[in-house]
């Protein structure tokens, strides 16, 4: 449990450059009110699981992700027993997202929202240019994927056991995918590889 004051809430929330203020459900915290460990976070880039714990935060039961993280290490979240929810706010920025740091797969929950609703149909926008490995990793809300023009390149495991996905339009601009990038996506029956691609 996180503690600001006499509030208390079961999530971290980290701090957001361009709006200047922490996001506590549909509360606003400002500076005067940020206790002077977390105004750390304004400098954050990387996640860690020395980060989680150095906060006590294994109660978290959701995480919003600010566009200026980078790095996710793969146990950040590891024995977040409830941890039900990861929220973006900038899907491009979750894109480019490094999750491949540690040994083990992402430990993140199977619901990824953005803009606070389950992503179902996503549309990627052009200031794509690359998805990163583990970007979609079993994620069980995603239903199809429309991927720009602006995107040369799919990581490994990208949409790995998204078993709910059903359709994936990849552009003449894809000129690679990692292995795995589909495997057990159960949903999806039939996918075209562009003449594009030399290297999956």
């Amino acid at each position: 449990m996180l503690s600001f004051g006499s509030k208390e809430v079961n999530a971290l929330y980290c701090y957001d450059k361009e709006v200047n203020h922490l996001d506590l459900s549909d509360n606003e915290v400002y500076d005067s009110n940020i206790p002077e460990y977390l105004k750390t976070f304004k400098k954050v880039t990387t996640i860690t699981k020395d980060l989680v714990d150095s906060l006590n935060l294994q109660d978290i039961e959701e995480v919003i992700i600010p566009k200026n993280i980078t790095k996710i290490f793969s146990d950040a979240f590891k024995g977040c027993a409830n941890l039900q929810k990861v929220l973006v706010k900038d899907i491009a920025a979750w894109c480019h997202i490094d999750l491949t740091r540690g040994i083990y797969q992402p430990q993140l929950p199977s619901k990824l929202y953005l803009n606070g609703k389950p992503l179902g149909d996503l549309v990627l926008p052009n200031t794509v240019k690359s998805i990163s490995t583990y970007a979609f990793f079993n994620n069980s809300s995603l239903s199809s994927v429309t991927i720009p023009n602006s995107v040369t390149s799919i990581g490994e495991s990208t949409f790995r056991d998204c078993r709910g996905l059903t359709s994936v339009t990849i552009p003449n601009s894809v000129t690679s995918i990692g292995t795995y990038a589909f495997s057990g996506c159960s949903g999806l029956t039939n996918i075209t590889i562009p003449s594009s691609v030399t290297s999956i």
